[in-house]
């Protein structure tokens, strides 16, 4: 009868990197209900206590998974042209958020404290101080900016914050067709005029209302949008 040798030596050696890299992949996968010490343990191969080495509890997990979100942005080549830099900026912001949905929330309710958060925001504030913006127009404009992202993060990719709550689109589109038109008759032009909503569209548009209310307002030596 043979017997397996019994595993001697270290524990595998585990990094923060890796840490974080686990942790957003099952958040991605299963949402931040599912991420636990246990688990992230357990796809480390590993004790969870050792994780614990790396991030000294679940907030400064947390914190982790918003500084590989923002880590992960492709920063455009910048023009010259806060107009074109700005908005490119932001555009790709959204990208990255868009395929980390379930991270959204900690990123709209929980304060940058990690280089990789500061860079972002670095990066935006420099194009429009570069472009001439006041110190606090920039600020301003940043901080538009990034609610202007999350909110439309959430509201297109973002999943509810129950479990096994669906999103409900087809039940809101449903219950605005029932609607009396003598009592909604807006709501009942639009739904007859077949409106379209579209995410991106919509993103764009509010985009661009920011970027036109900057270079009328809040520019020192900026030239207007699209000059």
């Amino acid at each position: 009868m043979s017997v397996n040798p019994r595993r001697t030596g270290r524990p595998p050696l585990i990094s923060r990197d890796q840490v974080l890299a686990h942790a957003l992949r099952i958040v991605d996968a299963d949402g931040l209900e599912a991420l636990t010490m246990r688990r992230l343990g357990a796809e480390l191969g590993v004790d969870p206590m050792a994780v614990y080495r790396h991030v000294s509890d679940k907030a400064a997990l947390y914190d982790g998974l918003v500084e590989s979100v923002w880590a992960a942005v492709e920063y455009p080549p910048r023009t010259g042209d806060w107009s074109v830099d700005f908005p490119a900026l932001i555009r790709a912001l959204r990208t990255t958020l868009l395929a980390h949905p379930s991270v959204v929330p900690l990123l709209g309710t929980r304060p940058v404290i990690s280089p990789g958060g500061f860079r972002a925001m670095e990066a935006a504030v420099t194009v429009l101080l570069d472009g001439g913006f006041s110190p606090q127009d920039a600020a301003d404009a940043v901080d538009c900016a990034a609610r202007l992202v999350v909110g439309h993060v959430l509201a297109e990719a973002g999943a509810p914050p129950v479990r096994g709550l669906g999103g409900g689109e087809a039940e809101h589109q449903q219950a605005q067709a029932d609607l009396p038109p003598a009592g909604f008759p807006g709501l009942t032009a639009v739904n007859q005029a077949g409106v379209r909503h579209d995410a991106g569209r919509l993103f764009e548009k509010g985009l661009r209302g920011l970027t036109l209310e900057l270079g009328r307002t809040g520019a020192v030596n900026a030239p207007a949008p699209g000059r």
